[in-house]
């Protein structure tokens, strides 16, 4: 008789049996699969962390050791390591990182956590920035390395090198863009671990740096004229003898250069460049006139205009004028980007003046050169003569012994002088014009619509090096107000370490075979100041500093009352004022002004301040006290950088202006 089949496991029991087994087998498959997975991506992402760090040590032990030193190919198999060790550490922990975002509320580690995603997207983009620059640099390093420098230079070898490289160096710049802007967007970073947050602010030094040089790094070949025969203005400012963009033009030179190659350089005294006798020449800027009694506009005064690129087309017009000479481009520098060329390159013998000068004694040997000797019977003439011969041992240097050279340093110092505007460059070529401005090489202005300014430029009008003496400390205070302007006090107090004490000020210096340089450094500071602020502001009270006629050259009284000038043209407006300030005093001088419209409202209605404070060149580390008081019941939100104190809505910002900076204050 047929029976029928029992299908036991069709019986709801049954099956939830089955499913309850094959399920646990399921997932304890995928259990011991992803503890498996786990031991072997932590094992991948700690054994490519321990190598990143023997790669770290070896690349601080190759930098210690001079860059130049170093074998190419043993810098470019360490770069290739490192990258292969970020990507083998991105793929290892890549699906963590994604989960990882989830888990910021995790005490001690879990903002660090929350950012790990962006943090190993930076290592992967600037391991590959790296790459494009190794396949870029090596190259060049080779070059000079083992390139005949005894016929052509190193210059020229650079050039050829750099020329072929241009895309690498295109490709490069397009990667750092991009991980500046997964950089941006971490702005949480205060409760990461304090290790991490030293990384990232080493990288936060070094990235704007990298990116300027990338980008020059491009146009550097047309810069050495690889594209035809240059001529560059080279223009040596005093800033003993301060003016708006870094002091007195007492030197001129004209460096030759054409595929690399430098065809001739020459300096000679500034007065001597001009053909006044010969030739017609303009009137000056209104305060020469006022003040020095000057009525025609000499090469030597070119540089009244605090922005480098309008300071540089005046005197390359002048140079020309008085020189028969076409210039494409002008290099100014001062005694401090001497100096700091100087901590790279060592001591340097110069044999035209026989001495060698230092970091630690070339500002002193430029003034003793300055002034009469036994070989300079046409002393008058010839002084100031030092950057010639300077600029001559220098490229010796360069062609017969630049392994000697602390590269990473010089190119760190050549930066440096750049950010502190010891060093500007202007090309009249317009695209290196757009790359020079782009990475900040062109001294220009920092101004931008509707934001607060603030630069403080002096100029001194006494014939004399008193600025060696002078020292200076900025106090600002602004208040805003729900519109979004503002009442803005500034006060500028100077002080003069002379010692010398005369009766009273007289203006004007006589040269003679007598006059010595420490003379005209404890001599009065002659000082026509200007307060560059946004434009539209109105000045409401100034101090004043009144001169009577008998101490002023051209004599006549100065009323000591400041004035107002709207430079529609650059953008600005400007209060100035002239005061006197013998050796061992002091002077204060302050503005009040009211502020048109320097805050903007974002559309969450977060208001947004922001305030620009430009540099002038030749003066040093300035010290600021910045104050900016929120408008009453406001909230702050965010401030970069973060206020020295806070309180009462008050904003306390203490600083040292080495270089430009900015203020950045968020508010509700």
């Amino acid at each position: 008789m047929y029976q029928p089949e029992h299908h036991t496991n069709d019986h709801p029991a049954s099956r939830r049996r089955a499913i309850k087994k094959y399920g646990t087998l399921f997932f304890g498959s995928l259990l011991i699969l992803g503890l498996i997975w786990s031991a072997i991506s932590s094992y991948r992402a700690v054994t490519a962390v321990r190598s990143l760090q023997k790669s770290q040590q070896k690349i601080e032990q190759i930098l210690n050791n001079g860059l130049m030193k170093a074998n190419p190919i043993e810098i470019k198999n360490l770069t290739a390591d490192m990258r292969t060790d970020i990507l083998t550490l991105r793929s290892a922990l890549g699906p963590a990182a994604y989960f990882s975002q989830f888990f910021g509320w995790i005490p001690k580690y879990g903002p660090l956590l929350a950012d790990s995603r962006d943090l190993l997207k930076i290592a992967d983009l600037g391991s590959e920035a790296s790459i494009y620059v190794m396949r870029a640099v090596i190259p060049v390093m080779i070059a000079v390395q083992n390139g005949d420098l005894e016929n052509t230079g190193p210059i020229p070898v650079v050039a050829h090198s750099l020329e072929s490289s241009a895309a690498d160096f295109e490709n490069a710049a397009e990667v750092l863009q991009k991980l500046s802007t997964v950089r941006e967007e971490l702005t949480m970073t205060a409760e990461w671990p304090q290790n991490i947050q030293r990384m990232l602010s080493q990288l936060d030094s070094v990235l704007p740096a990298a990116q300027d040089a990338l980008l020059l790094g491009q146009v550097l070949p047309e810069l050495l004229g690889s594209d035809g025969r240059k001529t560059y203005l080279l223009v040596a400012q005093n800033e003993d003898e301060l003016r708006p963009t870094g002091g007195f033009i007492s030197g001129a030179g004209l460096l030759v250069i054409e595929d690399g190659d430098i065809l001739s350089i020459k300096f000679d005294n500034a007065n001597l460049v001009d053909d006044w006798l010969n030739k017609p020449y303009g009137f000056p800027p209104l305060p020469f006139y006022e003040f020095m009694g000057m009525d025609i506009f000499l090469f030597r005064d070119a540089n009244f205009w605090p922005d480098f690129p309008t300071s540089a087309e005046m005197a390359m017009q002048l140079y020309s004028h008085g020189q028969d000479v076409s210039l494409d481009g002008i290099i100014a520098f001062n005694q401090s980007f001497v100096q700091l060329l100087l901590e790279g390159t060592g001591p340097l013998y110069v044999p035209e003046l026989e001495i060698t000068v230092s970091s630690e004694n070339v500002i002193e040997a430029m003034r003793q050169e300055w002034g009469p000797s036994d070989r300079q019977a046409d002393w008058i003439i010839e002084r100031k003569a030092f950057m010639g011969p300077f600029a001559n041992a220098f490229l010796s240097q360069i062609s017969g012994d630049l392994h000697s050279m602390d590269i990473r340093k010089l190119g760190e110092n050549v930066f440096t002088a750049v950010e502190q505007r010891d060093l500007q460059i202007y090309m009249r070529d317009p695209a290196l014009t757009e790359a020079l401005a782009e990475a900040g090489w062109d001294g220009r202005l920092t101004l931008s619509p509707v934001q607060d300014y603030l630069m403080v430029v002096e100029s001194n009008l006494g014939f004399n090096k008193a600025n060696a003496a002078v020292d200076r400390s900025v106090g600002y205070d602004v208040t805003l107000d729900e519109k979004g302007q503002g009442d803005a006090s500034l006060t500028i107090e100077f002080s003069h370490a002379g010692d010398r004490v005369d009766e009273e000020c007289r203006h004007g210096t006589i040269y003679s075979s007598d006059t010595q340089y420490e003379d005209l450094i404890s001599d009065c500071y002659w000082n026509y100041l200007r307060v560059l602020v946004p434009s539209g502001s109105q000045l409401i009270t100034a101090s004043s500093h009144p001169v009577p006629a008998g101490q002023l050259l051209v004599d006549q009284s100065w009323d000591g009352m400041a004035r107002q000038f709207d430079d529609l043209d650059r953008g600005y407006t400007f209060f100035d004022n002239f005061l006197v300030l013998p050796p061992g005093q002091r002077r204060a001088a302050a503005f009040r002004y009211l502020l048109p419209e320097v805050v903007t409202i974002e559309p969450d209605g977060i208001s947004h301040y922001r305030l620009a404070i430009d540099k002038q060149s030749g003066t040093g580390n300035q010290r600021m006290k910045i104050t900016v008081n929120l408008p009453p019941g406001s909230e702050l939100i965010s401030s970069d950088p973060r206020p020295s104190t806070i309180g009462n809505q008050a904003l306390v910002f203490d600083m040292e202006l080495a270089k430009d900076q900015q203020i950045d204050v968020q508010y509700r």
